[in-house]
């Protein structure tokens, strides 16, 4: 989860460089993915799509065979500075054991490392160790990029390229207490999914962040259970709830976050700009943040 341990955040990319945008789960909408390339090609880089209409099957963007192989090509190829998920939906996690990972980053020094980018199913591939050759950016994907907020859109940019860390707050307490670890955001249902699987991450010692969509309170009640049952659950160092599409208003489902928080003595905020809606900052997975939750405060250390 520290692959970008000992490497500065930013800047990552500049005018001019090319960058893959590959469909590892579901297809995307052309129109939507229209939208997304032409902001890419307004900040002066050179997206190029690796995937087709033709190829979409049903609920995929295409064969697990075919989705595997574009994104080991396009994250091997140093052409390309970043590999970008043009949407989520579903079928990353068929993909997952048939991906050739770098077998060790490209040099830092050149910015050359593998940087993948995205969210929501694409976050399954966040915590696997196999992956330690390539860093990964949490944020919008292609389709979502003329959809999120001017705030979000321009933090995605400043820290692309110019290395400028996001403002995360403020945030609500949930569970006082100080923390500091390597952020590793992901899905909700996701994360509960891969658990007891080769795709469960171990995320101890770090700070999670979690999101959610078109989910009722009851069903991120029971992901939350589930989640807070995992033996690595304790040892986090501090937990950031994202947006969870209206349903933290219940006071149910609040009640059971409270708990679940103090019953494991885990700082815990809530509001944490990042999600499915139009405000979705993007996070460096693996770099180091400190978490104030009773100061509602989380940043980066650069």
């Amino acid at each position: 989860m520290g692959a970008w341990e000992g490497r500065p955040v930013g800047p990552l990319l500049k005018p001019g460089d090319a960058v893959a945008v590959v469909a590892p789960a579901s297809a995307p909408d052309e129109g939507k993915l229209a939208a997304g390339l032409a902001v890419l090609s307004s900040w002066g880089l050179r997206p190029e799509l690796m995937w087709e209409p033709w190829e979409a099957e049903e609920y995929l963007a295409g064969p697990d065979d075919v989705r595997a192989e574009r994104l080991s090509a396009a994250l091997a190829d140093p052409a390309f500075r970043a590999v970008w998920a043009a949407r989520g939906g579903y079928g990353t996690g068929r993909i997952a054991g048939l991906i050739r990972w770098p077998a060790t980053p490209r040099s830092p020094a050149s910015q050359a490392c593998p940087l993948l980018i995205g969210f929501s199913d694409i976050t399954l591939l966040f915590g696997l160790p196999e992956r330690i050759g390539c860093r990964c950016l949490h944020g919008p994907n292609v389709t979502t990029l003329a959809r999120v907020d001017a705030v979000s859109l321009e933090a995605l940019r400043a820290l692309l390229f110019d290395g400028v860390l996001p403002d995360y707050g403020p945030l609500e307490a949930v569970c006082g207490g100080t923390a500091e670890g390597p952020l590793l955001p992901m899905n909700l249902s996701l994360l509960a999914s891969s658990m007891g699987t080769r795709l469960e991450p171990d995320p101890s010692g770090g700070i999670l962040v979690v999101e959610e969509v078109h989910e009722a309170p009851y069903r991120v009640d029971r992901l939350l259970r589930q989640v807070a049952g995992a033996r690595w659950f304790p040892r986090l160092a501090g937990l950031a709830v994202g947006d969870m599409d209206r349903a933290l208003d219940s006071p149910t489902l609040f009640r059971t976050l409270a708990e679940v928080a103090a019953e494991a003595r885990i700082p815990t905020v809530l509001g944490f700009p990042v999600g499915h809606g139009p405000h979705n900052l993007p996070i460096p997975v693996g770099a180091t943040a400190r978490l104030d939750a009773r100061a509602g405060r989380l940043c980066l250390i650069d």
